[in-house]
């Protein structure tokens, strides 16, 4: 693809506290736009949080996004984009992220555990819900029921753990991950860069073996997998945790 055509080439995130803030920044930059020695063209808006132009995304995503083109006699309208999202927005959209890694998922393309996608963006209705103070008990309770079935908050605490303890000390280059809802038990078995074949072999007994059981979770990952994703979202326990907050706040408030 020609850069020119790319949207994204450079990309910016801000992260603020609430929607008001999301347009008062958004305001800023429009007045900064009048500038002289402003270089950039505002070329393209998608707001992903009102209800129009588009609307938030099929998937439960919310977030503005402004493209920008910058003149350089270099590159020659290279594409800038800003995306200004509120902390409600970026936790969801962190542990759609951090799922969909350890899953091996695309969750965040919208693709992927059906019920897993249906179940965020519940959650993202009833983040909007929280942010307008609107109820909705049969939402709160969809949701409640979603969470115990598919233990999305054991599975984040439970993958806090795993990222702990993989990043600590000894050696091993895959990981065999056993998470036991009920019992409230993490297992991590190591196993050496030519022992992948064990650790595959090993994986699929371990899932046919608890293939009908709910209470159990089995990942097979890499180290490569948990330092990439430690690179790439390097703030993941805070937002994890903040996820986790907003969650409960959310479904006592709407309720």
């Amino acid at each position: 693809m020609n850069l020119s055509r790319m949207q994204d080439v450079a990309g910016l995130r801000v992260v603020v506290a609430d929607i008001k803030d999301v347009y008062n920044l958004n305001d800023k930059l429009i007045k900064s736009e009048k500038a002289p020695n402003f270089k950039s063209n505002r070329v393209r808006e998608y707001d992903y949080i009102k209800d129009n132009n588009p609307g938030p995304k099929e998937s439960g995503y919310r977030s503005l996004h402004i493209v920008y083109q910058y003149e350089d006699k270099k590159f020659n309208k290279i594409n800038v984009e800003i995306q200004i999202r509120t902390k409600l927005h970026h936790a969801w959209a962190t542990s759609v992220e951090i799922m969909g890694a350890y899953l091996k998922q695309p969750l965040k393309q919208s693709f992927g555990d059906k019920k897993i996608l249906e179940l965020f963006k519940k959650i993202s209705t009833g983040f909007k819900l929280l942010e307008e103070n609107k109820k909705d008990a049969l939402l709160a309770k969809e949701i409640e029921l979603l969470i115990e079935e598919e233990k999305l908050i054991d599975r984040l605490k439970g993958f806090k753990k795993v990222t702990e303890n993989i990043s600590g000390k000894g050696s091993g280059k895959y990981f065999l991950i056993q998470l036991n809802f009920d019992k409230r038990n993490l297992v991590i078995t190591r196993f050496s860069e030519s022992g992948l074949d064990d650790a595959n072999k090993k994986y699929i007994e371990l899932e046919q073996k608890y293939k009908e059981n709910n209470n159990m979770d089995i990942v097979l990952v890499s180290v490569n997998d948990i330092k990439k994703l430690k690179e790439m979202y390097p703030n993941y326990f805070l937002d994890a945790d903040e996820f986790i907050k907003y969650l409960k706040i959310t479904l006592k408030e709407i309720n």
